[in-house]
C-alpha cells in the first residue's frame, strides 16, 4: 500500500485526471438517491435527508472544485502537477473529503435503515456501487481509496445488523458487506501497485530512451564527423590530382624519351626501372583517385551506344605493356586470347566506366595470372557478358566475397610479391552497380579464376559509326607529324616535346595559347593553362577556328569532372587523364592519321 512521506507527483495527476468525471457520477447517484429517500419516508425525518443531501452535494461539488484548481496548473492540458508541499497539501485535502463522504454515506445507511429498512437494499446497491467507483478512480492514491471504503460500508453492515426485522438476516447481509469491502480493498491494493509497477517502468523506459537517443545523437554526430573526414580526404584527392599528377607524368615523359636514345644494356635496364615505377605510381594513384571520386559521387554514368569488340581490343592495347613485362617474368606466359562476335556486337553503356571495368580485371589477370588470358564475349539469358579468365593460382571460396573489399589483398606465402592497393575490384564492383551490372567470379584453386561482367544489353550500330579496322588505323607513321603541344608546366612541357620530337613529330610548344596560324595537324593541350588564360576546350576551338578544320585534339588533365568530360565530348575532343602511358599517346597520334592532301 502507501508509503509514508510526499506523495508522488504522478500518482497525483492521474488521481485528479480521473476525479472531474467520477464525481459528476457521484453528484447524479446522489441527487437520484436523494429523491427516492424522500419519497419512501415519513415526513419528520425529511430534515435529516435535507442535511444529508447538502453536505454529499457539497462535498461533491468542493471535490470537482478541487480537481479543476489541480488540473488547471497543467500547461496545455499535459500533466504537471505543482511543488511537492502544494501537492502534499492537496493530496490531504482529497483524503478529508473522501473521508468526510465516507462517513456520508456510512449515516445515511444508518439512517435509512432505521427509518425504512424496506430502502435499505436500494441504498446498498447505491453505495456499493460508488464504493466500487471510488476503488476504479482513486487506487491512485491508496490512502483517500481505504478511507472511503473503511468509513462507508462498516457503517452500512452495522445498518444491516442493528435495524433489519430478522437479526440472523442482518448479520448476513452485514458480514456480505464487510466481505465486499475486504475485496474492494484487495482489488485496490492490485490496482495500485499495478499502477506504480506502471509508473517505475515508465520511468525506466524514459531514461533508458533518453539514454538512448544520447548515444543515437552521438553516434550520428561520430558518423557525421566521420563522414565529413571521409568527404575531406575524397576532395583533397581529387583537388590535388592536377599537381600531383603533373611530376608522375613528366617522369613518364622523359624516361619514354630516353629509352629511344642510344643506351647500353645496363643503362636501358635502368630506364625500364624507371617506367616501371612510374607505371606502378601511376596505377596506385589512379585507384586511389577513382574511390575518391566515387566517394564524393564525382562519376555519374552517360550511356551511349558502343562498339564492345573494339572497346576490348582498345583495353587490350593499353594492357600490352603491363603484360609484355609480364612475360619476361613469366616463362610460361603465351600470347593472350580474344574471343569476339563478328560482326561488331553494340551494347549501351557508358564507355569510360566499362572500360575502366575491363582494365581493372585484365590488371588483375596479368598480375596473378600464370599462363595464357582469354578475354571475350559470352551471350546468356541475362544479355551479354563480358569474360576474362586467367590461370593463376585461384581464389579460396572463403575469401570470394572479401576480395570485393577495400584494401584486401590476397597474398600467397611462397608467390611473388604483388603491388597494389586492394581496391581494383571495389572499384569494378562500384562501378558495375553504376551502369546496373552484375560481376560475377568463379575460381579453382590452381586451375585459374574467371570473372564475368554481365547484363550488357545489345542496341542498334551508332550512326555514323567508323567501320575502318583499328588496327589499319594504327600503321600511319608520325614523321614530320606538326603538332601543338600547350601546357603551362615548363617540365611537362619540354618532355612532352622531347618525346614527341623523337617518333618523329614536328613539335609546336607553348606555355600558353597560341594566337598565331600554325597548320597543326594534332593537338595536344592540358586543361588547366594558368589563372587568366582560356581552359583546355576554348583553346582547341579558338585554334580549329583559325585552322579552318576539326583538328585533331586530345585535353591532357589531372583532373576532370563529369561536366567538362561531356563538354569535351560534344566538341569531339578526346581526354586522357594525367600521367598518360606513352603508349597511349602514340595510339591516338595513329588513330588520327593527316587528312589526305588535295590532288593536282
Amino acid at each position: 500500500m502507501a508509503r509514508s512521506g510526499p506523495v508522488a507527483g504522478w500518482r497525483l495527476d492521474y488521481l485528479f485526471s480521473l476525479a472531474r468525471h467520477s464525481w459528476l457520477i457521484h453528484l447524479g447517484v446522489v441527487a437520484l438517491l436523494g429523491l427516492a429517500w424522500q419519497h419512501g419516508i415519513n415526513l419528520a425525518s425529511r430534515r435529516e435527508i435535507l442535511i444529508w443531501f447538502a453536505c454529499m452535494l457539497t462535498l461533491s461539488a468542493a471535490m470537482l472544485i478541487l480537481a479543476r484548481t489541480y488540473t488547471r496548473r497543467w500547461p496545455d492540458g499535459q500533466p504537471a502537477g505543482p511543488a511537492p508541499r502544494a501537492a502534499r497539501a492537496y493530496g490531504i485535502l482529497h483524503s478529508l473529503l473522501t473521508t468526510l463522504a465516507g462517513l456520508g454515506w456510512g449515516l445515511g445507511a444508518l439512517w435509512v435503515a432505521r427509518d425504512d429498512p424496506a430502502l435499505l437494499p436500494a441504498y446498498s446497491l447505491a453505495l456499493e456501487g460508488t464504493a466500487l467507483g471510488a476503488v476504479s478512480s482513486q487506487h491512485a492514491l491508496p490512502r483517500s481509496c481505504l478511507l472511503s471504503l473503511w468509513t462507508s460500508l462498516p457503517l452500512l453492515a452495522l445498518a444491516y445488523l442493528r435495524h433489519d426485522p430478522a437479526w440472523w438476516y442482518g448479520g448476513i447481509n452485514a458480514v456480505m458487506v464487510l466481505l465486499y469491502c475486504g475485496l474492494l480493498t484487495l482489488q485496490s491494493w492490485r490496482m495500485g501497485s499495478f499502477l506504480a509497477r506502471n509508473a517505475q517502468l515508465s520511468v525506466s523506459l524514459n531514461a533508458r530512451l533518453t539514454e538512448l537517443t544520447a548515444t543515437s545523437q552521438a553516434l550520428d554526430e561520430a558518423r557525421r564527423q566521420a563522414e565529413d573526414a571521409s568527404m575531406a580526404k575524397s576532395r583533397f584527392l581529387v583537388q590535388a590530382s592536377h599537381d600531383l599528377r603533373q611530376p608522375i607524368h613528366a617522369i613518364g615523359l622523359l624516361a619514354a624519351a630516353l629509352h629511344d636514345t642510344r643506351l647500353d644494356t645496363g643503362q636501358r635496364e635502368l630506364v625500364g626501372g624507371i617506367e616501371r615505377a612510374v607505371g606502378t605510381v601511376s596505377g596506385l594513384f589512379q585507384s586511389l583517385l577513382d574511390i575518391s571520386r566515387l566517394d564524393v559521387g564525382g562519376i555519374r554514368p552517360h550511356p551511349q551506344p558502343l562498339d564492345l569488340g573494339e572497346l576490348l581490343r582498345q583495353a587490350w592495347g593499353q594492357a600490352q605493356p603491363q603484360w609484355h613485362a609480364s612475360r619476361q617474368q613469366i616463362a610460361a606466359r603465351a600470347a593472350a586470347r580474344f574471343r569476339l562476335f563478328d560482326p561488331p556486337v553494340w551494347v549501351c553503356s557508358d564507355p569510360g566506366l566499362l572500360s575502366a571495368i575491363v582494365q581493372n580485371l585484365l590488371t588483375n589477370a596479368i598480375k596473378y595470372g600464370q599462363g595464357d588470358i582469354l578475354l571475350g564475349i559470352r551471350r546468356g539469358p541475362d544479355g551479354l557478358s563480358i569474360q576474362i579468365s586467367d590461370q593463376g593460382p585461384g581464389i579460396a571460396p572463403e575469401q570470394m566475397d572479401a576480395i570485393f573489399e577495400e584494401f584486401y589483398r590476397i597474398e600467397t606465402p611462397h608467390g611473388p610479391h604483388i603491388d597494389g592497393l586492394g581496391l581494383g575490384l571495389t572499384i569494378v564492383r562500384r562501378l558495375a552497380r553504376l551502369l546496373q551490372l552484375r560481376v560475377r567470379v568463379r575460381s579453382r584453386i590452381g586451375r585459374g579464376t574467371t570473372f564475368r561482367v554481365s547484363g550488357l544489353q545489345p542496341c542498334a550500330p551508332q550512326d555514323g559509326a567508323p567501320a575502318q579496322d583499328l588496327w589499319e588505323r594504327l600503321a600511319h607513321p608520325l614523321k614530320g607529324r606538326p603538332v601543338c603541344l600547350i601546357d603551362d608546366d615548363p617540365e611537362v612541357l619540354a618532355a612532352g616535346a622531347g618525346l614527341l620530337r623523337r617518333w618523329g613529330c614536328t613539335v609546336h610548344a607553348y606555355g600558353q595559347p597560341p594566337d598565331t596560324l600554325l597548320g597543326m595537324q594534332a593537338i595536344i593541350s592540358d586543361f588547366d593553362l594558368g589563372p587568366g588564360q582560356a581552359d583546355g576546350l576554348q583553346t582547341v576551338l579558338a585554334i580549329r577556328e583559325r585552322e579552318g578544320w576539326d583538328v585533331p585534339a586530345l585535353i591532357v588533365a589531372g583532373r576532370m569532372d563529369a561536366a567538362r568530360e561531356r563538354a569535351l565530348a560534344a566538341a569531339g575532343i578526346a581526354y586522357l587523364p594525367k600521367p598518360v602511358p606513352p603508349v597511349e599517346l602514340r595510339a591516338w597520334l595513329m588513330r588520327h592519321p593527316p587528312p589526305p592532301r588535295p590532288g593536282p
